[in-house]
């Protein structure tokens, strides 16, 4: 998990060092609203809509959480929607906060309810490409605290 983590600090330095900001920040500045379209676990496979400093997201979530009964590690699946709150630190990078409830599909949170509260950052690659880096934490009320990393890569539309 540590090399994945390292892979994903380089590739997000590169990547950053190459982005056009300019043409970035000319879309943000003309438009109101973000529609990102996410396609890996963070904050979902899904949809996530943008105004100003709030966005809705929902959609599908996987992830690896380690079996309260054993100490073997279970894929396990949900459907997510929630609230985040953006704070732009810069025209290409953003860090977040975010409170979402999760319905168990799969695994020992099937047909379950839980909550995740989440932090991390966005980087802007190369126009509307970004890339999310955050850590979050999964309660229900059946099972113990997992923490857990949740990278993301999506695409933004600004309009």
């Amino acid at each position: 998990m540590n090399r994945l983590f390292f892979c994903a600090l380089c590739l997000i330095i590169f990547s950053t060092s190459t982005f056009s900001q300019n043409e970035e920040t000319e879309l943000k500045e003309n438009n109101n609203y973000e529609l990102s379209i996410n396609g890996f676990r963070n904050p979902s496979i899904g949809l996530e809509i943008k105004h100003k400093s709030l966005s809705l997201h929902a959609g599908y979530y996987l992830t690896v959480v380690p079996n309260d009964d054993s100490k073997e590690n279970e894929n396990t699946s949900f459907v997510r929607a929630g609230l985040s709150h953006w704070f732009d630190i810069t025209n290409s990078f953003s860090a977040y906060v975010s409170v979402s409830y999760l319905f168990g599909l799969s695994k020992s949170y099937e047909d379950e309810s839980a909550y995740m509260l989440e932090g991390g950052v966005k980087f802007f690659v190369w126009e509307g490409l970004n890339l999310r880096l955050g850590v979050a934490g999964l309660m229900s009320p059946d099972h113990k605290l997992k923490i857990n990393p949740t990278p993301g890569i999506s695409y933004s539309l600004f309009f």
